[in-house]
């Protein structure tokens, strides 16, 4: 007899979620509930920016990184509303966090290396990475007589495991000058998906190899977008 009870209050206790467990997944909802709230806040303040609400957008920018401090593209978004209210101290110091969550998007650091220089505001060239990335000496090819490059090996980038749990997915669109080489010289992220998707794309982008544009025979370097896609499979 003691030894059929023991083994029922054996099955009882193995029917029962451990304290830790619950825990973990409580902990796991409210951080995802804490990325939803956050991506919301960025797209309230992406909209209001976009109809010139500046002060608006900025507390919503902010209310986002309070959320999520370590997005480098809404420190980008928050700097230039920042400057949009001729608040350029403010911006310089969005631009060097930014540029610190994602070191590796020559964009965002030249963009804060030009806030923070001696230029009269009215001298900027303002956020575009077209007029910020530093050109190669050869001159670059925007088109026209040239045959574009062609990707030869484009590993996918890893999956952040943040982006996998708040169930995000889409596309990540870059800036990329190839080289003569068949290398990405230089990379900026023109469209943000955040939560370390757009690292991780700069990240691969940067391993491809292509085979160089072509005018009249000769390989040159050129200025392309890439769209690097994020998708989840259940």
């Amino acid at each position: 007899m003691r030894r059929k009870v023991a083994w029922l209050a054996m099955g009882v206790a193995l029917t029962l979620p451990t304290p830790g467990l619950a825990r973990r997944k409580k902990e796991a909802k409210k951080e995802t509930n804490n990325i939803k709230d956050a991506i919301h806040h960025y797209e309230q303040g992406y909209r209001l920016f976009t109809l010139g609400k500046l002060v608006e957008a900025i507390e919503e920018y902010h209310a986002a990184l309070k959320l999520d401090p370590d997005e480098a593209y809404w420190h980008r978004d928050l700097a230039e509303a920042l400057m949009g209210k001729h608040d350029r101290q403010g911006a310089t110091q969005e631009y060097d966090l930014a540029s610190m969550y994602s070191p590796h998007d020559d964009g965002l650091r030249a963009r804060y290396e030009e806030l923070a220089g001696p230029k009269p505001d009215a001298e900027l060239k303002g956020p575009n990475p077209l007029a910020l990335l530093a050109m190669p000496k050869t001159p670059v090819s925007d088109g026209g007589d040239v045959v574009p490059p062609k990707g030869i090996e484009m590993p996918e980038p890893p999956y952040p495991e943040e982006a996998r749990r708040a169930q995000l997915q889409g596309v990540t669109v870059l800036l990329v000058i190839v080289g003569i080489d068949g290398k990405a010289s230089q990379v900026s992220v023109l469209k943000p998906l955040g939560f370390g998707l757009d690292q991780n794309a700069i990240d691969a982008v940067r391993t491809w190899k292509f085979k160089p544009a072509i005018k009249k025979g000769v390989p040159v370097p050129m200025r392309v977008t890439v769209e690097v896609t994020f998708r989840l499979f259940r």
